[in-house]
């Protein structure tokens, strides 16, 4: 039995390719736009990626600066703020150095029953106006410093040394016991007039040279201990 060969018409053929290359078509447009939308996807991630990225960036710089001035302000701040503190209390210790110190006073425990001892304003210029009441006395001058009363007068001229250390030996007498037992005196006497005497001697390079000898000023010394001046 012979098989009849089936003749393909021309036709046929070509309906059949258009189906395939219809339907390559369709596929190949389908990944086409789905490519496409992957790219377009990708694309607006990465721009919105960017967009959002860099207002991030500048609202941290914004952030950054404002927090580096203020913290340079606050830095001053507490900078000044130690100074001052520093300062103060150095000023309060020279304070308390100087005018408490120990016991209250920059004497100490030194003035301790000075408060027992009577030595008034009257008896103060009593002790100068009988000083300057002499006739050879042209000043004087009383100064208290602790325990110790500073004497000072000048005499004149012709006052020999031994009569001005009368002067100051006689004042004691205007001094009560109580405060020649409590304080020390310390006598400074001068002589502004004083001419002095003058003496010729010959120098290292054998030349005449003038020195002029002065016997004031002189100072003596009473401790309270002590019923006389030390010259």
């Amino acid at each position: 039995m012979k098989l009849k060969k089936r003749n393909t018409k021309k036709e046929d053929l070509t309906d059949i390719v258009d189906k395939i290359t219809e339907n390559f078509n369709e596929e190949l447009d389908e990944e086409v736009k789905e490519v496409e939308e992957f790219i377009h996807d990708e694309t607006e991630e990465v721009e919105v990626t960017e967009i959002k990225k860099e207002p991030v960036k500048e609202i941290k710089k914004e952030k950054e600066e404002p927090m580096k001035r203020r913290t340079r302000k606050k830095f001053k701040i507490d900078l000044s703020i130690i100074i001052f503190i520093a300062v103060l209390l150095l000023a309060a210790g020279i304070v308390i150095f100087l005018t408490v110190g120990n016991g209250g006073s920059k004497y100490g425990e030194r003035l301790k029953g000075i408060e027992k001892i009577s030595f008034t304003k009257k008896d103060k210029n009593k002790l100068i106006d009988e000083i300057k009441k002499n006739e050879n006395v042209t000043s004087a001058s009383l100064d208290i410093q602790g325990k110790i009363l500073y004497v000072m007068f000048n005499v004149k001229e012709e006052v020999s040394l031994d009569d001005a250390k009368n002067i100051a030996n006689e004042s004691l007498n205007n001094l009560s016991d109580a405060v020649k037992g409590y304080y020390d005196v310390n006598y400074l006497i001068t002589k502004k007039d004083e001419k002095g005497t003058e003496e010729t001697k010959l120098d290292e390079n054998g030349d005449e040279k003038k020195i002029i000898h002065k016997e004031f000023p002189i100072s003596g010394y009473k401790r309270k201990t002590s019923d006389h001046i030390v010259w």
